[in-house]
């Protein structure tokens, strides 16, 4: 109901006696049931008026005598410990007062990390942050200096939890710490002004936001925000509005380009072969609101449908490279020049293959491709308009056998050679080019072509059926990243220059379509007649003209309605501007920026899962089945939490499975190795699994 929440009574007072007796807003909106807002306005109302900050020190103890200070100092170090570089009892030096030092350290640790930001991206990661909040479930001190401007990013401070919901994402963390994921994210984005929730907080909750499974902001109103916070450090996770806020901050900054780049880079660098294969697929995510988007054909729909369209770039494991969103582009042709342009951007000197659907089906590419050093195709063959591709002889064919991933796969195959003939009539080009033909077990015949004449016929082949591979990870995205959701209600224009087909040409076809089948109708209406003629009384043609005249009639009518038809289409353009096609309509599309930053995190995340499973591939014969799935559950693990000997504890809960439970003990003790410490704080990450013996694989 509207209207305030508390209008007197005994509320009032239990609040007045509580925030006296030195409880905070929070506390005894915690105690009460009621939000902070609430609180806040009741002590307002009641003429409350906060002490002054010069009464308390830092953690709130009362002021000490100048004789006793020293004793007071050595006791307050003795008993006040906090478990991180933020302890509280070292940054009390000098004779300045707790707050103003406090304060400094803050402001200069926040300089550092601004000057860090302009570095090369992979040259440094989040520095250590440093918090003045003794207690980690009430950083009431943190809050109050981002309030005054004096701080950019609350430290993590973590204290000894039981049964932590969710802890096993932090087994994510030392992967992405070892993918760059944060320093790239330092590297590509400048801070986000004075606040709790700074860049560090923001980049590592989304991460573990979208490995959680929780790929919405609106998702958060299902998860406790102290539960959620106990896994990143904070009192208090952010909540819906406040993500969505500092989501809109960072797509401001226009830089997830080039974060998407310096991932690209390092993920590239850690693939050892000697040729690189990139798949190429599109996607079409369905839009159903209110505003006037682009129509895309929808092939799983098979309609046309207001959508946005995004390419993905994938390598052979099918991982995510990277992908172009929501920009007019006239087809996957473009997009193949793009995504070289892109390779090359980061220095990448091997022998690069692109392999994609008859999307891209274009001899005029395939003849820039081959002539450019180090570059490859492998696609479809596409059979021209009215023709059909030709049929190769059952003697062509043998069969091939090949080990991939412990399987060994067969494929009947052919190799052959052909010429491709296009260019317009005036201008006639051939190219040659290698065709590898797969027979089915039913006799079905599917063609590839490709510029590469050195990589074997077997690998051609499955390197070209290898393409679920990424039908399977955009299947996966979808079903478990909520890959066609809006994050944000953001819209932009649409650029209305760019030509798309023309409707009026559209609404044309369809008639015309329409009017030859009922041309065809007519003629099979006159056929039966010819065939029930009864020759005795009309042996001649033109009797049986005659006899049927109104039907020829109507059969001509019909023939002058399909010319004219034929003729308006050939004068109707192709293709028009978008805003001829729409009227003078405004057209709106999916905030670019917004929506390449989530899917640069969700890459990171998947990325991360694939690094995961690489951990325990060797001991898992199963892996490729079941592996994704063990890591997701893995991850939503719950488990303890301990801060000891600059240690951060992670004691995961015990699997439903003895053998997941040995999978889990495996990947803890491999992630030990890696020494990776918590970002923001200097606590090295150390995992293990309840009842499976002590921390192992400590380095």
């Amino acid at each position: 109901p509207k209207g305030p929440r508390v209008t007197g009574g005994r509320r009032e007072k239990v609040i007045l006696r509580r925030k006296e007796s030195g409880e905070s807003n929070y506390q005894i909106a915690g105690r009460l049931g009621l939000s902070e807002g609430s609180v806040r306005l009741v002590l307002k109302r009641l003429g409350y008026v906060e002490k002054k900050a010069e009464q308390t020190d830092l953690h709130g103890t009362p002021p000490v005598n100048d004789e006793d200070s020293d004793a007071s100092a050595q006791k307050r170090s003795s008993n006040e410990t906090t478990p991180n570089a933020g302890n509280a009892s070292e940054m009390i030096a000098g004779e300045q007062s707790e707050v103003e030092r406090s304060v400094s350290q803050v402001a200069d640790a926040d300089d550092d990390r601004s000057a860090s930001a302009l570095a090369t991206p992979g040259d440094t990661e989040f520095p250590v942050a440093y918090t003045v909040d003794p207690d980690p479930t009430e950083r009431t001190m943190d809050r109050f200096l981002a309030r005054q401007g004096k701080l950019e990013d609350a430290a993590p401070l973590f204290q000894t939890a039981r049964d932590v919901k969710g802890l096993g994402v932090l087994l994510a963390l030392p992967v992405l710490v070892s993918h760059g994921v944060f320093a790239d994210a330092m590297g590509a984005f400048s801070g986000l002004g004075a606040a709790f929730y700074g860049l560090r907080n923001v980049v590592l909750t989304l991460l573990i936001c979208f490995l959680r499974g929780i790929n919405r902001p609106e998702n958060l109103k299902r998860h406790v925000p102290s539960a959620l916070g106990q896994v990143l450090g904070l009192d208090r996770a952010p909540e819906m509005k406040t993500l969505r806020g500092k989501i809109r901050k960072l797509a401001l900054q226009k830089c997830s380009l080039f974060f998407a780049r310096a991932q690209m880079k390092r993920h590239l660098s850690r693939l050892t072969a000697d040729l690189l294969w990139v798949y190429v697929d599109g996607h079409v995510s369905v839009y159903s609101g209110k505003r006037k988007l682009k129509k895309h054909h929808v092939t799983r729909l098979r309609i046309s449908m207001p959508s946005v369209l995004d390419y993905w770039v994938n390598d052979a494991n099918g991982d995510p490279l990277l992908v172009f969103s929501g920009r007019a582009r006239p087809g996957m042709v473009s997009v193949l020049r793009e995504t070289l342009k892109e390779l090359r951007v980061t220095g990448e000197r091997r022998v690069i293959t692109l392999v994609f659907d008859r999307e891209g089906w274009s001899p005029a590419l395939f003849a820039q491709l081959s002539e450019t050093e180090g570059v490859r195709f492998v696609t479809y063959r596409k059979a021209s308009r009215g023709m059909k591709l030709p049929r190769l002889a059952a003697s062509a064919f043998k069969e091939h056998k090949m080990n991939s991933g412990g399987e060994t796969v067969k494929y009947d195959l052919a190799d052959t050679s052909i010429h491709i003939v296009y260019g317009s009539r005036q201008q006639r080009k051939r190219l040659a080019l290698r065709q590898v033909t797969r027979r089915t077990a039913k006799g079905k015949q599917t063609h590839i072509v490709t510029n590469d004449r050195e990589t074997s016929t077997v690998e051609l082949a499955h390197r070209m059926f290898s393409r679920w591979g990424q039908e399977n990870f955009l299947k996966y995205m979808v079903q478990n990243r909520d890959f066609d959701g809006l994050v944000t209600y953001m819209m932009e224009d649409e650029d209305t220059e760019q030509m798309v087909v023309n409707p009026k040409r559209t609404k044309l076809r369809k008639e015309l379509q329409r009017q030859r089948l009922e041309l065809e109708k007519l003629a099979a209406a006159y056929g039966a007649e010819a065939l029930h003629n009864q020759e005795s009384s009309r042996r001649t043609m033109r009797g049986f003209k005659i006899a049927n005249g109104p039907l020829g009639q109507e059969i001509r009518q019909q023939q002058t309605l399909v010319e004219e038809l034929e003729a308006r289409l050939k004068q109707v353009p192709t293709k028009v501007p978008l805003a001829k096609a729409l009227k003078g309509k405004s057209p709106k599309k999916v905030h670019e920026e917004t929506r390449r930053l989530m899917h640069v995190f969700r890459m990171s995340a998947h990325r991360a899962e694939s690094g995961l499973r690489e951990l325990f591939r060797p001991i898992y014969p199963r892996w490729h089945h079941e592996s994704r799935e063990m890591v997701r559950t893995f991850l939503n693990s719950s488990g303890d939490l301990k801060v000891l000997d600059g240690e951060l504890r992670v004691t995961l809960q015990a699997q439903a499975a003895p053998h997941r439970t040995q999978v889990l003990a495996h990947l803890c003790a491999q992630l030990n190795t890696l020494n990776a410490k918590f970002p923001g704080s200097d606590l090295v990450l150390r995992f293990r699994v309840h009842g499976a013996g002590s921390v192992t694989g400590s380095g």
